[in-house]
């Protein structure tokens, strides 16, 4: 994982990092924790899961998937105000 989201609250007045570097960051954040604990659950059971493990795997993962869910619809919400908030300051002057 490279880099991590930047809490777009915290950049008021500033520039906003462009969308592409912002959505890369949380795709290697998801995909690197998806492979954390496919790698920490192989290790527990020997160093292969079975089809079964995969499924319990995916119901912890469907929690998961919901819970990012409300993370990532606030995050592009911040995003959103915070670009409309730069164009606007930008055009004041």
């Amino acid at each position: 994982m490279q880099g991590q989201p930047i809490q777009l609250s915290r950049l008021k007045g500033q520039n906003i990092p462009p969308a592409t570097s912002q959505s890369q960051a949380l795709a290697e954040t998801v995909v690197g924790s998806f492979l954390d604990r496919l790698t920490a659950e192989a290790n527990k059971k020997g160093g292969t899961l079975t089809v079964d493990d995969l499924k319990n795997l995916d119901q912890e993962f469907q929690k998961k998937t919901r819970a990012l869910q409300t993370v990532f619809e606030k995050f592009f919400e911040d995003y959103i105000q915070a670009k409309t908030r730069t164009a606007l300051n930008e055009n004041r002057h």
